[in-house]
């Protein structure tokens, strides 16, 4: 069952920690709690560094000083939180409950810290707010390939060569990537064993043909993000196009974006089959949604012989990320 619900009468006393970003969705759910007349205890601002990020870290602070009884956020630089071993979360009340918003936090930040909070034996809720759109947007890309059906080899191959002209190369082809692996989630890699991937597709494909790249899997499952919003339906179709070289024959697995439990659950399902717990080395890279992400996570953290590491762009294009906010989701018991 979806665990997300109304979180007015949930979060009052509560301390939020929220990752400062660049995407307008950061400011959703503190927003939100304003217009509930929501009270919270502190919120937590950590900062990342750019001239992109200002804006929401101004904004993040008006809000704060309006809706907690702090006033102005207890803030911190994501370098001081990661350099410090996460010792700000001495900042955390000890009243109400904490709540950590994923939102605008990036992919390996957001993995150490649910690490950090589920190793101080904290007890914590996932607030996470989609955006109102996500790039590509539909027309746009609809646009560039054409009337094409990428349901038949010749059609997915004329999309993507069609795309590959539109979109810079630099983008759309590399794979100039860094692999990110996390101290905790290394898992257990048994010589001679056979290698198990299990990963995502993405539209930024360069971080997918990164961890392909890396790794030489005996096994690979992609799974595929299938939106809940009726207006995104038509991503899971056009998520094939700029895949389509890495993709060939290989089945795709589709599951929904939001509810984590349903990754999760189809996690402990391959790794229970076929006793391929005891057959393969496990790997697995989370590249899809924030929520799969957390079910990747959690999946790796309460099993340590499986590894995770994730795959992160060494240049961010910030014109090719989401706009606007959407709905605020609220997930509790972590």
């Amino acid at each position: 069952m979806m665990k997300h619900k109304s979180t007015k009468h949930l979060v009052n006393g509560a301390t939020v920690i929220v990752c400062a970003g660049f995407e307008d969705r950061v400011l959703g759910a503190l927003s939100q709690f304003e217009k509930l007349s929501v009270v919270l205890d502190r919120v937590i601002l950590i900062r990342f560094g750019g001239n992109e990020n200002r804006t929401n870290i101004d904004e993040i602070r008006k809000l704060s000083s309006r809706i907690s009884n702090f006033g102005a956020p207890i803030e911190f630089s994501r370098e001081e939180v990661e350099a410090s071993d996460f010792s700000f979360l001495n900042h955390v009340g000890h009243e109400g409950k904490l709540l950590f918003d994923v939102t605008g936090s990036s992919r390996s930040l957001m993995i150490r810290l649910l690490s950090t909070l589920h190793d101080s034996d904290l007890s914590f809720d996932i607030l996470y707010t989609e955006a109102a759109e996500y790039y590509p947007e539909k027309e746009q890309f609809e646009k560039q390939i054409g009337e094409v059906d990428v349901d038949t080899a010749e059609g997915l191959t004329t999309a993507y060569h069609r795309l590959s002209r539109y979109e810079q190369s630099r983008i759309l082809h590399s794979s100039h990537c860094e692999i990110e692996e996390f101290d905790d989630l290394r898992g257990l890699i048994r010589p001679n064993y056979p290698l198990f991937l299990i990963t995502f597709l993405t539209f930024k494909r360069g971080r997918l043909s990164a961890i392909l790249s890396a790794l030489e899997a005996n096994a690979k499952l992609l799974i595929r993000g299938v939106p809940v919003r009726k207006d995104l339906k038509w991503r899971v179709d056009a998520i094939k196009v700029p895949n389509a070289d890495l993709i060939s024959d290989r089945e795709l697995i589709d599951l929904e974006t939001l509810n984590w439990e349903v990754t999760y659950d189809y996690l402990v399902s391959q790794y229970e089959l076929d006793s391929n717990r005891f057959r393969y080395n496990f790997i697995v890279a989370p590249l899809g949604s924030k929520m799969q992400t957390v079910a990747c996570w959690k999946f790796a953290k309460e099993r340590p012989e499986v590894s995770l590491i994730t795959s992160t762009p060494v240049e961010h294009y910030f014109d090719r990320y989401s706009n606007g906010s959407g709905e605020t989701f609220y997930f509790p018991g972590f």
